[in-house]
C-alpha cells in the first residue's frame, strides 16, 4: 500500500521509480497506489487528476492494475463524502505500507496544515492562504482538500518526506530543532520509527547549518 500525497516532486519521485523498474524487470502487480489529498469538487476528468498522473508517470511499461489505483476525485461529492470514502479504503486495505509525502512552504505535509493539535483520521482540511498561493487554479475555488489524518500516516511502515527547491528551504530548516511540533506538521515524522528524508540542495541548505543528528 503506497499512499501518495500529490504534487509535483512526489510525482518526479514517483516516475524515477517507475524507470528503474522498467529498467531492471521489476513488477507493481502486487502494489496498491492510493491517494492522500483530494482536491473537494475536482473533476476525475482532469489530466491533473490523480488517477491520471498515476496512469501517466507510472503505470505505462509496468504491471500496475488498474483495479489497484484508488483516487476518491468526485465533483459531485461533499468533503464528507469523500473523507468516508477514504477512510473506508484505508481500512479495507490495512492501512499504508510506504506514505510518500511533500512538503509545503509552511511545513505541512499532505493537506495537514499547521494546528495546536492534529486530527489522526482523514478529515476535511482548509487550506491556508499560505498554501492557496501555490495549488493550481482548479484547488482554489474553495480550499478544501480531504486528507490522511498524522495518525494515518504515522501508523505507515516507512514514510518518505521529499522537497526540492530553495522555496521549500525554511520549511525544511524546521526539522533542525529536532522538536515535534504540530505547527510545524513536517516535525512529526521525526518521531516516526521508519522516516526517510530526501531534499535536494536548494532545500537542504538551511537545515544544513543545523548540524541535525537524525536529517
Amino acid at each position: 500500500m503506497l499512499g501518495v500525497a500529490g504534487g509535483r516532486t512526489t510525482f518526479q519521485g514517483l516516475a524515477a521509480m517507475r524507470q528503474v523498474l522498467c529498467e531492471q524487470g521489476g513488477s507493481l502487480g502486487h502494489v496498491h497506489i492510493l491517494q492522500l489529498e483530494v482536491p473537494v469538487g475536482r473533476s476525475p476528468e482532469l489530466d491533473t487528476a490523480f488517477a491520471n498522473l498515476v496512469r501517466t508517470h507510472v503505470q505505462p511499461g509496468t504491471d500496475l492494475p488498474e483495479a489497484q489505483i484508488h483516487s476518491f476525485e468526485d465533483a459531485g461529492a461533499s468533503g464528507d463524502e469523500i473523507r468516508q470514502r477514504m477512510a473506508a479504503r484505508l481500512a479495507s486495505l490495512g492501512g499504508l505500507t510506504i506514505a510518500l509525502l511533500g512538503i509545503g512552504t509552511n511545513a505541512h505535509v499532505a493537506a495537514i496544515e499547521p494546528a495546536a493539535a492534529l486530527p489522526l483520521a482523514p478529515f476535511v482540511s482548509q487550506l491556508t492562504a499560505e498554501t492557496m498561493r501555490h495549488v493550481p487554479a482548479d484547488m482554489q475555488a474553495s480550499g478544501l482538500v480531504v486528507t490522511a489524518g498524522i495518525g494515518d500516516l504515522m501508523r505507515a511502515d516507512e514514510v518518505i518526506v521529499a522537497a526540492a527547491g530553495a522555496g521549500k528551504a525554511a520549511a525544511v530548516a524546521s526539522l533542525g530543532l529536532g522538536v515535534v511540533d504540530p505547527r510545524l506538521p513536517v516535525t512529526m515524522f521525526l518521531a516516526h520509527r521508519r522516516a526517510q528524508f530526501l531534499f535536494d540542495q536548494p532545500a537542504y541548505a538551511e537545515l544544513a547549518k543545523c548540524a541535525p543528528t537524525r536529517v
